[in-house]
């Protein structure tokens, strides 16, 4: 029997198959699309990044197409493989609706079966025909899941929309990655570009024909500077690669620029720079060590002023002083000879042209030296008129271009010619005070660095008045040089008249009581041109002119002071020779020890104190007596006044000189008169203080130091004894003072009764005129 037809089931089979075959196609193109713009998107990126080989790029583009291929088998070629015939199709739906009772796989079976009966003919027939019944409104609802393939197409679209966009955002590049991607094609485009920039100019600098080089030559010690400008993604820093293996990072400033000075190169150099994407270490530069041209000796030809008549000398220091208003030629040997160049003053930052000269030093350099060309003795040279202090420096430049890199600096200090310094040794006081007829020693130190000029005294009666000058006299060392630097002592007497005296006596100047004089010395040094700088004044004194009765009464004021002192002075010595006494009968009973000679000592300290204050009390009543005999209160023609003089014009120090009135006080006009007797009292307050009271001090300080009792007590013995002659002396000079007081007030009064009378002979006088 002919297998029977079953139309229906058959259209139902093949429409499962073809779904099977659809969704099978569709995963595997999604599938297909989604390794394969991964892939690309893989390679691409891995390309652009890392800026593959071209072994790696054959690697990863052999991986990629294995990888579709496994996808085409694991995904179009297996499954379709897979796909099962009538039979197994209709399990498959039978799987899926349990209800069929495997109906349609056994319509498909019998239907290519042959009956063998008629009853098995009409079973056969009648399943056939529930299945064609069945199948005709049969649904894939229940076998029917697109949901997967759907998925991996939607995947696959995804991943090509990934690499589409991922490719097409810069079409240059996805160009040239397909152009690379089989292991050739064109570099990658870099996303940074450093452009390397060498703007020395103490040198030469050149370029290789396709910039992958830069030349420099440049003198040892040179600065070279490197500048490297980034051009598209600037990187934060870039680094410098030397060919040592040294680095050295930059960081990146205003405008993507990197900076860096190679400073005082002294070696040949080659190196590169890298950064961002740009790695390759293009361009490399190399730079080139030469010798440069350089100052090897220096010598200064330094005239001084005119004025001065100081020599003309020639020095080879580098720093000089001169004197303003010199004339320097200074002259400079370089190597090379035939160098170039100039000189720059600073700070002003001038220029100097450099001519030829002849190197002024014979036989050396300023080294010490032989200079390279003894033979020529060709140098550079340019002159200078000193003014002010400077700093200069040679720049050099050689055939070849080059400079010398790191020029000396040399310096000029100009000092200026100081005015003259004044010390007025005397009057030692800013106000001083004398009477009609009396005068007023003028002494003063004057030195100057490069020579005086005129010294003048001026004396000034009232301040708006035009100034008297005064004629002076200058006692110095020999004729002044350059190097001598000691000072001239000039000394003047001023003597001061009143109005019945002037005319005999030849005063400078007639004065009365109640005017202020002001007095002053001027001296001026030899600076050409003469200018208010050169002119120094002392600080005035100012001169009061006081009656004699004013005068001597403030003299009392002052003696009562001294008086006083000296009392004091008495008390404490009384107080010492208690403390001496008792020192030297403790040495009489026991042996030196600590305690002697630490009482020793203090003893020491007390009657320095004392010889201090006698000091004091001297120096008081010389300053006292000098005002009287400048006063010339006794007679006019007094010998004290001249003698006091001439003493004082050998003192040339403002310290107090005792040995001076000791001189005065052996003078025969100074045994009588009120004047004679101050310079005795004077003297006397020098012998208390010199003779007796320093000498017992010293002997009180061996004793401080004696090593045995004998010499400790003879020592103290000595000062015990000196001490007691100055507590004599001082009380005899309290007397001295007290004799002078009385008879300065006998004076006084005297002159009272003088005076009382001479003003009633006026008044009788007057009215004998008028009746």
């Amino acid at each position: 029997m002919a297998p029977l037809p079953t139309p229906s089931l058959d259209r139902l089979l093949g429409r499962l198959r073809a779904l099977l075959v659809g969704h099978v196609r569709r995963h595997a193109i999604g599938r297909f699309m989604l390794v394969s713009s991964c892939g690309l998107a893989f390679l691409f990126l891995a390309d652009l990044l890392l800026d593959l080989p071209s072994a790696i790029r054959l690697l990863h583009l052999s991986l990629l197409t294995g990888g579709l291929t496994y996808v085409f088998w694991r995904y179009i070629t297996k499954p379709l493989a897979a796909i099962p015939d009538k039979v197994g199709l209709a399990v498959l739906l039978e799987r899926a609706n349990p209800d069929l009772c495997e109906l349609f796989t056994s319509a498909t079976q019998l239907s290519q079966a042959k009956a063998e009966s008629e009853r098995q003919d009409t079973l056969i027939k009648s399943v056939i025909s529930r299945a064609e019944a069945r199948a005709s409104d049969f649904k894939f609802g229940a076998v029917d899941d697109p949901r997967v393939p759907r998925r991996a197409l939607l995947h696959g679209l995804s991943g090509v929309l990934v690499a589409a966009l991922l490719l097409g955002s810069d079409l240059d590049r996805s160009s040239v990655f397909f152009s690379r991607i089989a292991g050739g094609g064109p570099a990658w485009p870099r996303a940074t570009t450093l452009v390397v920039e060498v703007p020395f100019t103490g040198g030469a600098v050149s370029s290789s024909p396709n910039g992958d080089r830069i030349e420099v030559s440049c003198a040892r010690g040179s600065d070279i500077p490197i500048v490297i400008r980034a051009e598209g993604v600037i990187p934060d820093e870039v680094t410098l690669r030397f060919e040592s293996g040294a680095r050295t990072v930059l960081n990146v400033t205003r405008g993507g620029v990197f900076r860096t000075l190679l400073r005082s190169v002294q070696d040949e150099l080659t190196l590169g720079v890298i950064g961002g994407d740009d790695d390759d270490g293009t361009p490399v530069v190399a730079i080139t060590v030469l010798r440069p041209p350089d100052v090897t000796g220096i010598a200064i030809q330094i005239t001084p002023p005119a004025y001065t008549g100081a020599p003309t000398r020639i020095t080879s220091d580098a720093d000089v002083e001169v004197l303003a208003g010199s004339t320097l030629r200074v002259s400079a040997l370089t190597d090379p000879p035939e160098a170039q160049g100039l000189v720059r003053l600073l700070p002003a930052d001038t220029e100097l042209e450099l001519s030829a000269g002849v190197w002024p030093i014979e036989g050396e350099s300023s080294s010490g030296e032989e200079p390279a060309d003894l033979s020529a003795r060709e140098c550079k040279e340019f002159n200078l008129e000193a003014t002010e202090s400077v700093n200069f420096r040679f720049e050099l430049k050689d055939e070849r271009g080059l400079t010398n890199p790191d020029p000396g600096l040399f310096a000029v200090r100009v000092i200026a010619d100081r005015a003259p310094d004044i010390e007025l040794l005397s009057p030692t006081r800013g106000e001083v005070e004398t009477v009609p007829g009396g005068a007023i020693s003028l002494r003063a130190r004057i030195a100057d660095d490069h020579g005086l000029g005129e010294i003048e005294a001026l004396l000034r009666p009232a301040p708006a008045s035009d100034p008297l000058t005064i004629p002076t006299s200058s006692k110095a060392l020999p004729p002044w040089t350059p190097q001598h630097k000691d000072a001239i002592f000039a000394t003047a007497l001023l003597e001061l008249g009143d109005s019945e005296s002037e005319a005999e006596t030849g005063a400078i100047l007639s004065v009365l009581p109640g005017q202020t004089l002001q007095l002053e010395l001027r001296a001026s040094d030899r600076r050409e041109p003469a200018s208010e700088e050169s002119e120094s004044r002392s600080t005035p004194v100012r001169v009061r002119i006081v009656s004699p009765d004013e005068f001597l009464r403030r003299l009392q004021d002052r003696l009562a002071r001294v008086r006083a002192n000296i009392s004091e002075l008495l008390t404490v010595e009384t107080e010492k020779i208690s403390q001496t006494q008792a020192l030297l009968t403790a040495l009489d009973s026991e042996a030196i020890d600590d305690n002697a000679a630490r009482d020793a000592a203090t003893l020491a300290n007390g009657l320095r104190r004392i010889h201090g204050d006698a000091r004091s009390i001297s120096r008081e009543l010389a300053e006292l007596t000098d005002s009287v005999i400048h006063a010339r209160l006794e007679q006019r023609d007094t010998g004290l006044l001249a003698a006091l003089v001439a003493a004082t014009s050998e003192h040339t120090d403002r310290t107090f000189a005792p040995e001076i009135w000791r001189k005065i006080a052996t003078r025969d006009d100074a045994k009588k008169g009120l004047t004679g007797r101050l310079v005795r009292v004077t003297a006397l307050a020098i012998e208390i203080s010199d003779d007796l009271v320093e000498p017992a001090r010293e002997a009180a300080q061996r004793a401080s130091g004696a090593k045995d009792s004998t010499t400790a007590q003879t020592a103290i013995a000595e000062a015990l004894e000196l001490e007691g002659r100055a507590i004599a002396k001082t009380e005899q000079l309290l007397a001295e003072l007290a004799e002078w007081d009385n008879f300065q007030s006998v004076l006084s009064l005297t002159r009272d009764i003088l005076n009382r009378q001479k003003s009633l002979t006026e008044r009788a006088r007057h009215y004998a005129k008028e009746n």
